[in-house]
């Protein structure tokens, strides 16, 4: 028998295990390479146009979109840098509050040709494009919420 102690994964709360750093740096840099090869595509080459179902009412959420892109690319950078608990979720509360302002405009604007054959399917885009949204304003709920307790047990010590 080993003699070797092992942590009990039910005394440890599930969100204050983070992967080692050296885990965490790779995927930022991953996560930032996303962003920016997302932004050259979108904006250089082959550029939005080429995509079949959007109309040109896509420039009209296509700043909210590339600000969203590009604060997603800074924020991992800099967490490549230092990603203390707060600072993170900071970051991802940022992130997660421009997604939903995309999602949003996405559904105000609707910038989709989505008419399969004789099969208008708008109505399923605009359902999933919800579902969506709502998970993503839960998510940023419990962001805050998770901001909040860091904050509140970084003051009590």
């Amino acid at each position: 028998m080993s003699s070797v102690p092992t942590a009990d994964p039910l005394s440890t709360p599930a969100s204050d295990v983070r992967p080692a750093h050296t885990a965490r740096r790779a995927g930022y840099g991953v996560a930032a390479g996303i962003n920016g090869v997302l932004l050259y595509l979108i904006n250089v080459a082959p550029g939005w146009e080429v995509v079949p179902f959007l109309t040109e009412d896509t420039e009209q959420v296509l700043g909210l979109l590339n600000a969203s892109l590009a604060v997603a690319l800074a924020i991992n950078l800099l967490w490549i840098l230092a990603d203390p608990p707060w600072w993170r979720a900071l970051g991802q509360i940022v992130q997660s509050a421009l997604g939903l302002a995309v999602v949003l405009s996405l559904l105000d604007v609707f910038p989709f040709d989505v008419t399969v054959s004789d099969m208008d399917i708008a109505w399923l885009v605009r359902f999933v494009l919800v579902i969506i949204a709502l998970a993503t304003a839960i998510g940023l709920l419990v962001q805050v919420a998770t901001l909040g307790r860091i904050l509140l047990r970084g003051s009590r010590g």
